[in-house]
């Protein structure tokens, strides 16, 4: 773990950055070997900088890990793939994303070029995926548990702080959810990576028509962005970024204070080598 952490900090870690944050060409295993080298590398030292975060805030919040209790949500049920009755050809889908006949025109130009590339037939093997089962994402499904339990009680958070997270930065669309959420709760910085599999909690008839009208608006608000931000694509003829590493152990690392020295009873014990010995044990 020293030797990884050594060389992470060294001018070799800093060309293995750089080399993997190069456009990456898929299949050209001599381009994406570099990306693949980091990411490894970030994963081995998460563990190290995860444990250097608990031993800090357990000085900084001593409260924090006083005889703590930890309650669990179900996970979301994956659903299965929806019914599509409309066309799932490319020329067709824009017809229905716009009423501007402009901006039509160009969408559909920019469809027909894509067509060189099997847009239609790849459009229709993504939806007839096996593994095409919409979910509800973890800190949604947490941001929606919160929202119905303040309709009750107030929900307080530690030290005031409303922030909603997990061990990896959150995906394009639970991001556009949280900032179209009326509670307002802060939430990871967003790897911008996009997954057909999503979807937004479920409603259900005892929750009456307040929810699925607040549903029904949140939808709307997540296909509005969605929409604006195929136009801008389209109208720049750019592609979106490379889809990166959706771990915390890419480009989001974690900002830790100043390392400083936990005292025992007789003995004085380093921090960052406490870290890097409890981060050797395996957590898979």
């Amino acid at each position: 773990m020293k030797l990884l952490i050594h060389i992470d900090r060294s001018q070799a870690g800093k060309l293995i950055e750089d080399r993997a944050l190069e456009d990456r060409m898929v299949g050209y295993n001599s381009m994406e070997c570099w990306a693949k080298l980091l990411h490894m590398m970030r994963r081995i030292l998460a563990y190290q900088q995860s444990v250097q975060f608990f031993l800090r805030a357990r000085e900084k919040w001593p409260s924090l890990f006083q005889n703590p209790t930890v309650d669990f949500l179900a996970s979301s049920r994956p659903v299965p793939k929806p019914i599509r009755n409309k066309s799932l050809f490319a020329e067709n889908i824009v017809g229905r994303m716009t009423s501007d006949q402009e901006v039509m025109r160009i969408f559909k130009q920019f469809t027909q070029d894509l067509q060189a590339f099997d847009l239609d037939k790849r459009l229709e093997q993504e939806y007839k995926r096996d593994t095409f089962k919409p979910t509800v994402h973890a800190e949604v499904l947490l941001l929606d548990w919160v929202w119905k339990q303040s309709k009750n009680a107030p929900v307080s958070f530690f030290n005031g702080c409303k922030y909603i997270g997990s061990s990896k930065p959150t995906c394009k669309l639970c991001d556009y959810y949280f900032q179209g959420h009326r509670l307002n709760i802060g939430h990871r910085m967003s790897h911008g990576n996009l997954y057909s599999s999503w979807r937004v909690p479920d409603v259900f008839p005892s929750q009456g028509e307040a929810a699925l009208h607040d549903r029904q608006v949140m939808l709307n608000g997540l296909l509005e962005r969605i929409r604006k931000e195929a136009f801008d694509l389209v109208s720049k003829k750019a592609v979106p970024s490379v889809k990166v590493d959706d771990s915390l152990t890419a480009s989001a690392r974690m900002t830790l204070w100043e390392v400083r020295s936990l005292h025992g009873s007789n003995t004085e014990v380093d921090v960052d080598d406490l870290a890097s010995m409890l981060g050797e044990v395996d957590l898979s």
